[in-house]
């Protein structure tokens, strides 16, 4: 029974890896000022929507603020086209509820996988001390593997068709509504991030989580490396001790 329930949690553990690592990125850039800029320069915003770059940077700094605090909405007048105007209709404005419940479930699920990660491993290291390392190591090693392997499928899927992918995505994440069909020509909120900055940001995701996946699978061989004790040389005449 004790071995089923060690097999348990260290299937868990690695499960929990590739959670924790996702939600990290999630949680790093929707709130990441560089990524926001980068949309905003990268694809002309000011010219495409003939809002002003100061409204556009006061935007930004608005849903950066928005993801990371608890405020239900995001309301923001900007000057468009000479005209003063809401930035976002109320159809977008319900989408960025949905987009920011999503970014919280990630977020949990980040610290869910940590608080069990840390209690496995304070568990595992309370009953076997120092010779849980090697499994702690070997999970982080596998957990690392499994990480990079859904990357590698992603990766696969979003070179083939990242549109059907995209698509696929908005049709399991938002199944409750429709709100996530906007129209580039009507909607500043699809206007200020298009779908070519979708495509790269997907790739920087896919690179922050690949880069955690790498630093724990290095951190987990130096565990284990470390855990192997080499065994006692025999000593030598001169070290015997007299009779």
């Amino acid at each position: 029974m004790a071995r089923l329930l060690s097999v348990v949690a260290r299937l868990l553990a690695v499960l929990a890896l590739p959670l924790l690592f996702t939600g990290t990125a999630v949680r790093f850039l929707f709130t990441w000022p560089p990524l926001y800029e980068y949309a905003l320069t990268r694809y002309q915003i000011a010219d495409r929507t003939g809002i002003a770059p100061d409204d556009l940077q006061r935007a930004s700094q608005a849903l950066i603020a928005y993801f990371a605090n608890d405020d239900p909405t995001v309301n923001l007048m900007v000057t468009q086209r000479g005209v003063v105007r809401p930035l976002f209709s109320e159809r977008e404005v319900l989408h960025l509820v949905d987009v920011k419940a999503l970014v919280r479930l990630f977020v949990r699920l980040q610290e869910l996988a940590l608080v069990a990660l840390v209690l496995l491993a304070g568990l595992a290291l309370w009953r076997a001390r120092g010779a849980a390392l090697p499994a702690i190591g070997a999970v982080l090693g596998w957990g690392s593997a499994l990480t990079l392997a859904l990357l590698a499928a992603l990766a696969v899927l979003a070179l083939v068709d990242f549109d059907q992918l995209f698509l696929q995505f908005h049709l399991l994440s938002f199944r409750a509504n429709d709100y996530w069909l906007l129209d580039p020509r009507q909607h500043n909120l699809i206007a200020l991030f298009p779908p070519p900055f979708w495509f790269d940001a997907t790739l920087l995701l896919a690179l922050v989580i690949g880069l955690q996946a790498l630093i724990a699978a290095v951190v987990g061989w130096q565990v284990r490396r470390l855990a192997v004790v080499p065994p006692p040389r025999p000593a030598t005449p001169a070290e015997r001790p007299l009779a």
